[in-house]
């Protein structure tokens, strides 16, 4: 369950699954009749009172190439494939084999369910499928960005009036330049986790703050020229300390700071979070004045995506610079 948090005092609203709202009117499809795999009766409108947006999701990614089930094994091997890795803007995966059936088939579940809401994500590359420069590890993709989303508001903001600028920013500066496991696959070489190349106690770092940048001007054009709700959605687990120690304590707050205040420190505060300036140092990326001032409550809404609980242990810092080891903590599931 996710949590939509709105500025002005106004009401705080619920979301099953999900955050966002892209308000579906189902009657003008001809529903087809769902096989019992998608049997929703344990799950539909009626389990929520009339106050709560119920709602569900999907990623463009994940989703428009899986429409059949035959599609499955061949999405997951282009998306695991060195091509992708290497940022590639491969056909299969930018633009997806979607089938004319999975649309109604969708929509089908929706009406049975009865959601007031669905979200989903626009794939930049279906947008703008040119590679240029190395995504967010440039400067240059915070001007790009901004005209990418200008498109997609122009072109649906009459039909969308709730928008998301980036779903988990952290997954992707963390997997793909932290620990290489989601595209492009970047880390450094002596973390020996088969990535392409890479930096993990910088790029990560570049990354996110060109991510955050990119929100920002996001949110400010859409305040200037349009009319709706706009926010981002974040994601992360929450922490326990491993002990009642006041080392183990304060690395649970570290692991919050690193994973969660990342994000939501500057769009809150301006800036990062003091552990992560005491503990990255000159490898942390600087906002200026005015970056800081456009960041700061860059949101009429904050999503929150959690999908479990660790224990956060104190570690000692490494001498070799990354991500993983930065917040000086060690993460386990069992205790």
């Amino acid at each position: 369950m996710t949590y939509l948090r709105v500025n002005d005092d106004r009401l705080a609203v619920l979301l099953l699954l999900v955050l966002g709202f892209l308000m579906t009117n189902v009657a003008k499809y001809d529903l087809p009749i769902l096989p019992k795999s998608y049997a929703t009766s344990t799950l539909n409108r009626s389990s929520f009172p009339a106050d709560f947006v119920f709602g569900t999701a999907s990623s463009s990614y994940q989703h428009s190439s899986l429409c059949l089930r035959s599609h499955i094994f061949g999405f997951m091997v282009s998306f695991c494939s060195p091509r992708v890795r290497l940022m590639k803007m491969e056909e299969d995966l930018a633009f997806g084999t979607i089938s004319p059936t999975c649309t109604q088939e969708d929509v089908g579940m929706m009406n049975d369910m009865g959601l007031d809401a669905y979200r989903f994500s626009i794939s930049w590359p279906r947008i703008l499928p040119q590679d240029e420069y190395g995504g967010f590890l440039s400067a240059r993709a915070i001007d790009d960005y901004r005209d990418f989303v200008d498109i997609c508001f122009d072109e649906f903001g009459d039909r969308i009036k709730h928008w998301i600028t980036l779903n988990e920013p952290w997954t992707y500066s963390h997997h793909g330049y932290a620990t290489g496991t989601f595209p492009p696959g970047r880390c450094s070489a002596w973390q020996q986790l088969n990535c392409t190349g890479g930096d993990s106690g910088t790029k990560p770092y570049l990354v996110a703050h060109h991510l955050l940048l990119a929100h920002a001007a996001a949110v400010k054009l859409y305040k200037e020229k349009y009319q709706g709700a706009i926010g981002i959605t974040l994601v992360s687990q929450w922490f326990e300390p491993y002990s009642n120690s006041v080392k183990d304590r304060k690395a649970a707050l570290r692991a919050f700071d690193f994973m969660l205040g990342w994000y939501l420190d500057p769009l809150v505060n301006g800036d990062y979070p003091y552990s992560m300036h005491s503990l990255v140092g000159g490898r942390l990326p600087k906002f200026s004045n005015e970056q800081s001032e456009v960041m700061k409550d860059s949101f009429d809404f904050i999503g929150m995506n959690y999908y479990g609980a660790d224990y956060a242990q104190n570690a000692p810092q490494i001498l070799i610079p990354s991500y993983t080891s930065d917040s000086c903590t060690n993460l386990t599931s069992e205790n």
